[in-house]
Formats: C-alpha cells, structure tokens, sequence
C-alpha cells in the first residue's frame, strides 16, 4: 500500500490484431521540492504518443480537476486503429502493485 503520490494509469488500444487493455499504478520516486511537478510531467510524456507528432496525425490531451483530482486523457488515431490512455493522480492508501493486462484476441482465440 502507498499513500505517497501516485497514478493509475489505463490504456486501450486497437491495432490489426485486436483490442488490448492496460492497467497499472505509477509511483511517484522523485525526491526534493518539486518532486510532485516532476512525477506529473513524467506521466504526461508516457502518456502523450510521438506517434501522433507525424504528418497526417494527430492527438488530444485533456486535463480535468475531477471533485479535486487531476485526471489527464490522451486520445489518437493510428493507421491501425486507436490509442487512448488516461491517468488519475492520487495520495489515497492504494495497492501499488494493482495491475491488469487483457488482450481480447487471444483471449477469444484460448490463450
């Protein structure tokens, strides 16, 4: 359990083989006075794609205060299908260790 900053993290992509799902907990390991600006504009960049920074792409980042928790959306298209990804900060007593990963076409697949 922490109660240190920290993000869960969700992502959902399509390519040609399927839908994948993602979800994680990143905690914050930074140490010092801005410790907590340095932790956001990590996640920031894990979440916002390059891919999207190529001609003919593009991507959407919202940041939302949620009843006092920022929570951060990334959305954008691929030549495959989508990318959305999203992060919600918090200093509650959460699991860091909760995790999940699905792949849909293997699983209908029996894998």
């Amino acid at each position: 359990m922490t109660t240190t900053l920290h993000a869960h993290v969700t992502t959902t992509a399509t390519d040609c083989d399927g839908r994948y799902d993602n979800d994680y907990v990143v905690v914050n390991e930074y140490i010092g006075e801005f410790s907590d600006i340095r932790f956001h504009d990590r996640i920031v960049s894990s979440l916002v794609g390059s891919y999207a920074m190529g001609e003919g792409h593009q991507g959407t980042l919202t940041v939302n205060n949620v009843d006092g928790t920022i929570v951060l959306e990334w959305n954008e298209s691929t030549d495959e299908g989508y990318r959305h990804a999203s992060a919600r900060f918090c200093e509650d007593d959460c699991d860091e260790s909760e995790a999940g990963y699905r792949d849909y076409t293997a699983e209908s697949m029996g894998y």
